[in-house]
């Protein structure tokens, strides 16, 4: 039987709160990491630049969308990470339809 939900016994356990802490922890970091190498960066390189020139921060190229922040990172490492975890997510759906078959996308959630 699964657990009640309605409870405050189902969320208030160490499990539910280390998941809030672990998501957390990923928001922070993340942010810093934009604030850090996107942000400054655009700020620092306005400020070499004329002022005439200057590009408002936030605004993504297009030839930025494939780069990464690092600048030692080739970009094809990038999509081959991409390619990778696409094969593997294709394969873990075939899995799991000859599995549970077609009762597996009966949900939207699954």
């Amino acid at each position: 039987m699964a657990d009640d939900t309605i409870e405050p016994s189902y969320w208030l356990n160490w499990r539910f709160f280390l998941g809030v802490l672990w998501i957390f922890i990923a928001m922070i970091l993340a942010a810093i990491l934009i604030i850090k190498y996107e942000i400054f960066i655009k700020k620092k390189v306005q400020n070499i630049n004329d002022e005439d020139d200057v590009d408002p921060v936030g605004i993504l190229y297009e030839y930025e969308t494939w780069r990464t922040c690092l600048g030692s990172f080739h970009p094809a490492w990038l999509l081959v990470y991409r390619l990778v975890a696409f094969g593997v997510m294709l394969a873990l759906l075939i899995a799991n339809l000859i599995v549970y078959r077609a009762n597996s996308l009966f949900f939207y959630t699954q």
